[in-house]
């Protein structure tokens, strides 16, 4: 089982958001259902979440397994908080190490994104790798 991750690109969010959507209802059906149809449930998540991906902080990271989508990760970030919105992965790819796998692709990426500053000085030194590849800034600059 090959993992890969890869960022969506802002402008073609609106043509991921629906796939996003039904892997989401899929899953919140099993779990929390809204009592609400499919229709009404997706009419509201689209309303809320294509304006909110327009914000420079908000990303997603599609989750690919052997060349297929089988999940994705959507964050925003501020000066000091990574804030996991959403963790989906399709039914057979759940328990597969995925959310380790994620970490790790972002550990290496940690380069590329500006400076991080953890939640809290004890945390910093092991976690601001991660915070910094998600675009935390370390010092109040974001």
């Amino acid at each position: 089982m090959t993992m890969s991750f890869r960022f969506v690109n802002k402008g073609e969010f609106p043509q991921f958001a629906p796939v996003l959507f039904d892997l989401l209802h899929a899953n919140m059906s099993e779990i929390a259902p809204s009592g609400y149809c499919y229709e009404e449930d997706r009419e509201v998540w689209m309303e809320a979440v294509v304006p909110a991906m327009e914000k420079a902080n908000r990303q997603v990271v599609l989750i690919d397994v052997d060349g297929v989508m089988a999940g994705y990760f959507q964050y925003y970030t501020t000066v000091d908080t990574l804030m996991l919105e959403e963790f989906q992965l399709k039914r057979p790819y759940q328990g597969s190490g995925a959310f380790g796998a994620l970490f790790s692709w972002q550990s290496a990426a940690a380069g590329r994104s500006a400076l991080c500053r953890g939640l809290c000085p004890q945390a910093k030194s092991s976690l601001s790798g991660h915070f910094r590849a998600f675009g935390a800034a370390a010092d109040g600059r974001e």
